[in-house]
Formats: C-alpha cells, structure tokens, sequence
C-alpha cells in the first residue's frame, strides 16, 4: 500500500496586512502538492481589517486555522516562533513559512518536497531546508527584478552564521529541523536565519534555482529586500557582532541536546570570542572562515567589532 503524503503546514504571520493578504491567500490555496496544504495563521494584534478578513476565510475554508491566544502584540520575529512552536506540538511533517504579502507559483511547495525527498536513505533523519530562487515585484504586482541566485560560498555555514541569505518566505522544511530549532532562541533577531543556522550545521540546505515566489516590495515590509537605512543597518551588524558569543554557544548546545556532531568549526569559533573579542577577534574569525559574504557586510562587521568588541 502506498504511504499517503502528508499536508504541508504553513505557517503565516500576519500584522496590518488588509490590502495584500487576500491575493497571497488565493496563492496558497492554489497550492498543487498532493498531500493537500493546511494554512494556520496568527495576527499580531493588527489594527486594519486584517482580524476580519482572516475569520472569514477560516469560515469559508476549512485548510484555514487561526491560532488565537491572549499573547497580544509579540513582533515579527515571535510571531512565528509562536507558530513554529505550535506546529512541533501538533506533529507537522512538512513545514513552510508564509509572508501576508507575497504571491506564490502553484508548484512551489511540490517543487521544495522534490528537492527534501532527496535526503533519503541513511540521511532520511537529517534535519533539512529547501528554497527557491525569487523574483521582487512592486505592491502593483508588476516584475522589479529576479532575485540573483547565491553562489555556493554564501551558503557555507561561516557565511550565513553573520549573514543569512535565504528568507523564510522562500522555504521549506522536514520535521526533524523543526525539532532541532525550537523554541527560536533570544539571541537571534530573525526566526528564518535560526532555521538556515540549524540546516546548515546540523544537516543539508538544498536550493532549486525555479522562481517560485514573488516576493513583493513596498514601503512597508517588516523585512525587505530594499537598502536599510545606514544607521540601521549598523546598529544591526554592531547588535549581531555583541550576540555572536551567544548564538554559537546556542547553536552548539542544540547539536548537544539532539546527539548530533557539532562541527568543528563552530567550536573553534566559539573558543576564539571567548578568548578574544573586539577586532582581533573579528579578523581571527575571518581568518577561520567566519565572515559576511560581500564586501560592504565585511567592513560592516569589523567596524562593529571595534566599537562593540569586548576587548
């Protein structure tokens, strides 16, 4: 008998996302995965129309599931790991990360369940994470331009440990990720980077090159793909620079708790900050591999580490 395919749950969080949340709704009950898509949904206390909007396409359609809880107003970051915690209790196999306002292609979830089954046989218990290449397109729904694909180095775990560059909206993952990932530790600022950190130390990233989403640009993104603000984005890489001690002691721990190896490096990384902080420890770092991919992240993060170190 042939073992049924399991529903992929997706999981979205929503804030003040009226104007574009019925079309991306629309996107993802058009989903043509087989084993069939379950939406849950949790709104961080918006204040448009987006409440209602959400109830009545829960009464309409039964795929759809509103989380409710009294947590009130928790931020993008706890949203989903609100949703992500919820969805480890409820047994999801198939996990998928949904923006309020993006416009997904109809294959997208079967094309990234193609790309995980690959991790079979003696790897099957891996944790991993498949994403898609994507095109950004402007809040009238027309084309800006096609996401570059990342090249192989980006990908390396020293890369994405200061610089994550694969967004949650883009991605898909089995269980045993969702296991090792929860609950989202403080000392990362974004949900989908912790996700990238886990796959990447403790199993597989696997990218397919399809533009599978449209990943919409408009003013209003909580994160986007357009240029931060000078002053933010520096207060972000001095912030990044100050958890780092933090984060690789967290990563290290989870490989710990779940009995898998903890890669050398990330050891080696770990005994470097806390041996020496601040610049020395940023250009010791680099020296081992652990360094943003582009060059303007770099001086980024070794100004930061000389104002922000703890020499």
């Amino acid at each position: 008998m042939t073992q049924a395919l399991p529903a992929v749950q997706i999981l979205m969080a929503t804030y003040n996302g009226e104007r574009f949340l019925p079309a991306q709704l629309e996107s993802l009950m058009k989903q043509d995965w087989p084993g069939g898509v379950r939406l849950v949904v949790r709104d961080d206390a918006s204040s448009d129309r987006t409440p209602e909007l959400l109830k009545r396409a829960a009464i309409s359609n039964q795929r759809i599931r509103l989380l409710e809880d009294d947590g009130g107003r928790l931020g993008y970051r706890d949203n989903f790991g609100t949703l992500l915690d919820w969805a480890a209790a409820d047994g999801a196999e198939l996990i998928a990360l949904s923006d309020q306002d993006d416009l997904w292609d109809s294959q997208k979830l079967s094309c990234l369940a193609a790309q995980l089954a690959t991790v079979s046989g003696a790897d099957a218990a891996l944790p991993a994470l498949a994403f898609s290449d994507w095109q950004l397109i402007d809040a009238q729904g027309h084309q800006i331009d096609r996401a570059a694909g990342e090249p192989a180095d980006a990908l390396q775990l020293g890369r994405l440990v200061v610089e994550n560059r694969v967004p949650g909206c883009m991605a898909m993952f089995n269980r045993e990720l969702l296991q090792l990932a929860t609950p989202i530790p403080a000392c990362i600022r974004n949900h989908d980077h912790w996700l990238v950190l886990c796959a990447a130390a403790y199993g597989r990233l696997l990218r397919d090159s399809r533009v599978l989403v449209s990943y919409r640009q408009h003013g209003g993104n909580a994160i986007g793909e357009s240029r931060m603000a000078p002053r933010r984005f520096f207060r972000n890489r001095c912030r990044d620079w100050r958890m780092l001690p933090e984060l690789l002691g967290e990563l290290i721990r989870r490989g710990e708790v779940h009995q898998r190896p903890v890669p050398s490096a990330l050891l080696g990384w770990r005994e470097v900050v806390e041996r020496r902080g601040g610049f020395a420890g940023c250009l010791s770092l680099a020296r081992q591999g652990l360094r943003p991919h582009s060059r303007i992240h770099q001086l980024m993060w070794l100004w930061a580490s000389l104002l922000e170190g703890r020499d």
